[in-house]
């Protein structure tokens, strides 16, 4: 799900924006797209947990998001920031759909099935991310 370049793009005139200060990147100002760095926390934890409940060593890493500084796995600390993150970033995005009961059970409770959410399209995102990468890798 990831773009080329992993999200991250270049920004020009960081002055005319509410920024804060930049990643730089071979002398330019570079930004992550929250989105892609969303998903790759989101990545990092499954790799955690597939870790621990699944010792078969095809589950233990997905490499569709590793990168240099983790590619020995995720310390606590890099978890520990992930969850913590993706927690600010429900947050902030407060999906207000209203979501009934899961069909697939009697108890009471739901799996989201049937709600009716306002997404943004993925897909556009995506593309305008690998349009205005900064490298043309990829996590693959």
């Amino acid at each position: 799900m990831s773009a080329g370049g992993n999200g991250f793009i270049a920004v020009n005139a960081t002055e005319k924006y509410t920024l804060p200060d930049p990643i730089i990147f071979k002398e330019q100002a570079a930004y992550s797209i929250a989105v892609f760095h969303q998903l790759h926390c989101l990545y990092a934890i499954m790799d955690v947990y597939n870790q621990l409940t699944n010792p078969e060593p095809e589950l233990i890493s997905d490499p569709a998001h590793h990168h240099d500084s983790h590619q020995d796995g995720h310390s606590h600390n890099h978890v520990d920031h992930c969850f913590r993150y993706l927690r600010q970033s429900l947050l902030c995005c407060g999906d207000t759909a209203l979501e009934g009961q899961d069909p697939n059970t009697d108890a009471l409770g739901t799996d989201g099935t049937g709600a009716v959410h306002i997404c943004k399209d993925f897909d556009v995102i995506r593309s305008w991310a690998d349009s205005n990468r900064i490298v043309n890798t990829k996590h693959e």
